[in-house]
């Protein structure tokens, strides 16, 4: 089965991983699609405050809501 995302490595400080994993439970998301959300929602917000529009990629958010996994 061919993979549809990229994979990488995180190693996030202990404190961060454990904000990530209570904002994940209380969205009900896995800790990947959270990071997933955290990282899309980042990047809109950068582009809307620059004005610039990068180029877009499927957004695994979506995925998630039609009921497939980002993970």
């Amino acid at each position: 089965m061919s993979r549809l995302y990229s994979q990488m490595r995180f190693r996030p400080p202990p404190k961060l991983y454990e904000k990530i994993i209570n904002s994940a439970a209380h969205e009900r998301r896995s800790i990947n699609a959270q990071i997933v959300k955290i990282l899309e929602d980042h990047f809109e917000n950068t582009e809307k405050a620059s004005g610039h529009v990068a180029k877009q990629s499927p957004d695994a958010s979506a995925e998630k809501e039609n009921g497939h996994d980002a993970a």
